[in-house]
């Protein structure tokens, strides 16, 4: 079994961090998008006369575009406490820059764990 190094957990922590806003804010469009495309779903029943097969049509857009937004509004839900923690809290905006300095002492004591040798003191082992 491989052992997986602190740094590779701290990188990944820090990735995840740095992903979140963005997927959060991408996530967040798209509902709103969806939002607007099911406004003009509604209108478009409400102010158009239409024949029966086009009922059905809209029927099936409006389905796609509720399943789409449940999508993207369960990514919202699922990013949104860490993006309000990363957003409202300069605790937690600081502990991620000492962490950002952590993780390059570590890789940096990893690097010469991994590299390091023995040079004999002793002149009879020479």
């Amino acid at each position: 079994m491989k052992k997986v190094k602190q740094s590779e957990i701290i990188s990944t922590f820090l990735k995840l961090v740095d992903a979140i806003q963005k997927e959060y804010e991408t996530a967040y469009g798209f509902v709103s998008e969806k939002d607007k495309e099911l406004t003009d779903i509604t209108h478009k029943a409400e102010l158009t006369k239409l024949k029966q097969n086009e009922k059905a049509k809209l029927m099936t857009e409006l389905q796609y575009n509720r399943r789409e937004r449940r999508y993207w509004k369960n990514k919202v839900d699922e990013f949104q406490p860490l993006y309000e923690l990363m957003s409202n809290s300069k605790e937690f905006k600081s502990a991620i820059a000492q962490l950002k300095q952590v993780l390059g002492k570590v890789r940096k004591a990893e690097e010469y764990l991994e590299n390091r040798t023995y040079k004999p003191r002793a002149k009879k082992n020479q």
